[in-house]
């Protein structure tokens, strides 16, 4: 949160959001959202946030400040990755079911567009200027790369398969493919980490040519990644 203290998490099966306190260790509110959220995304200025509920194929709108829901939608069969455009209009849920983006007016949940994405899309992040989206398409192999402003796929980014190397993963085989899923883009929007969670390494792209510059050796199956600046 924008307090650098506590930190807003979904848990599933209690259908809630906890927020917790960090330095303290503790739970500092458990808000019921009756959703069994499984992602989450912040609002800046952390008093909302937005979950994707898998399971009921719907999201929700959550304010922090009060605790309470204030709308749910349902969207699709399985949303799953989601982002807020950085102008905080426009929240993108991806559909790992359906094989689209749904977006949405973030205030009201309104539906705005729909865009159709690679095969099980499964994470989706904006770059920090708001041009671009990266979407993660697990059963494809690939990344989509869409025009945001046009909502439109400009290009898809492909990695190296080695099925001698190849390892199972929670979602099973899913064909040839290494299973691109957690996205992290750097804060000068000038690179991206895709992580290939069947290869257990990391892709690092250049987002202007869409390029892989290198790949990254990781423990099973990698999914999540988070930022670290290494200060003077």
């Amino acid at each position: 949160m924008p307090d650098g203290r506590r930190v807003v998490v979904t848990s599933e099966q209690a259908r809630a959001l906890v927020i917790v306190d960090v330095p303290n260790g503790k739970v500092d509110r458990a808000i019921d959202t009756g959703q069994p959220g499984h992602l989450m995304t912040l609002a800046r200025d952390g008093k909302h946030a937005w979950t994707a509920n898998i399971a009921t194929g719907s999201v929700s709108l959550v304010d922090l400040d009060r605790g309470s829901v204030v709308k749910t939608v349902v969207t699709g069969r399985g949303p799953e990755g989601h982002d807020v455009s950085p102008n905080g209009r426009e929240l993108w849920a991806a559909d790992r079911t359906l094989n689209r983006i749904t977006v949405l007016d973030a205030n009201t949940l309104d539906s705005l567009a729909s865009i159709p994405t690679g095969e099980f899309p499964n994470r989706l992040h904006f770059t920090p200027d708001g041009r671009w989206v990266l979407v993660s398409n697990i059963r494809s192999g690939t990344v989509d790369v869409i025009d945001a402003a046009a909502r439109r796929t400009v290009d898809h980014i492909s990695f190296a398969f080695d099925s001698a190397k190849a390892n199972p993963t929670v979602l099973g085989t899913m064909g040839a493919t290494p299973q691109p899923e957690g996205i992290l883009i750097a804060p000068d929007g000038k690179r991206a980490w895709i992580a290939l969670s069947a290869m257990n390494r990391l892709a690092e792209v250049d987002i202007a040519s869409r390029r892989v510059l290198r790949y990254i050796t990781t423990g099973q199956e990698p999914d999540g990644m988070g930022f670290v600046a290494v200060l003077p």
